[in-house]
């Protein structure tokens, strides 16, 4: 992990464009052109880079939907904060829409916003 790379707190609330950036790219790269098939998000492969880029610890548990519980894979700061890259992959389950677009699929969930409790670890 480079310097300028290191995460703090206001980074992981407001990620920067580079960080968007790379998050994008790789989650690209992960999906490939079977993302919504028998694939998935492929959130393990995205968290886990941005684990191994960011250092944001992985978390291997799961996300309720209006549909039932789904496992999911995503990351979380020491401050409680989430860090979903493939919360796209929801959109149509029942997860906030209006968020989830404005974030192109990138979504942060503080610990006092509604869909919080929807991430399980």
């Amino acid at each position: 992990m480079a310097a300028s790379d290191a995460l703090n707190e206001q980074q992981f609330v407001r990620p920067s464009p580079r960080m968007k950036k790379f998050i994008r790219q790789v989650r690209t790269q992960a999906r490939g052109n079977t993302w919504y098939g028998e694939g998935g998000g492929q959130c393990g492969s995205v968290s886990d880079a941005v684990e191994r880029h960011f250092g944001i610890p992985e978390v291997n548990g799961s996300f309720t939907s209006d549909l039932g519980e789904h496992g999911h894979y995503f990351n979380r700061l020491s401050s409680g904060h989430v860090l979903d890259a493939t919360a796209d992959q929801f959109e149509d389950l029942g997860a906030d829409r209006r968020s989830i677009r404005q974030g192109r699929g990138l979504r942060i969930v503080r610990p006092q916003d509604p869909d919080y409790k929807r991430y399980v670890s």
